[in-house]
């Protein structure tokens, strides 16, 4: 999907949305690609699309902040964990 040659999150990133509300569409899709890797199709896709999620995660928050946020990683593990069961 594009809007004026970009992407949705490129122009999320470039003011789109603010900060915040970004952040909180990287978190989502993050979550949403690990929860739905083992349910949808080629699982291998989803685990890139999350991947990819991450590093635009710590690419906006830094690594600094990103460590303060580990919270949300321990939350996906065990929310895909919670499915599993």
């Amino acid at each position: 999907y594009n809007m004026n040659g970009l992407s949705p999150l490129e122009a999320f990133k470039h003011g789109l949305i603010s900060r915040d509300e970004c952040l909180g569409f990287i978190k989502g899709n993050i979550i949403k690609y690990v929860v739905r890797c083992d349910k949808k199709g080629e699982w291998l896709d989803d685990v890139q699309k999350a991947h990819d999620y991450i590093f635009e995660l710590y690419y906006l928050l830094g690594s600094e902040e990103l460590d303060v946020d580990v919270g949300l990683f321990k939350r996906i593990s065990e929310l895909v964990r919670d499915i599993d069961d």
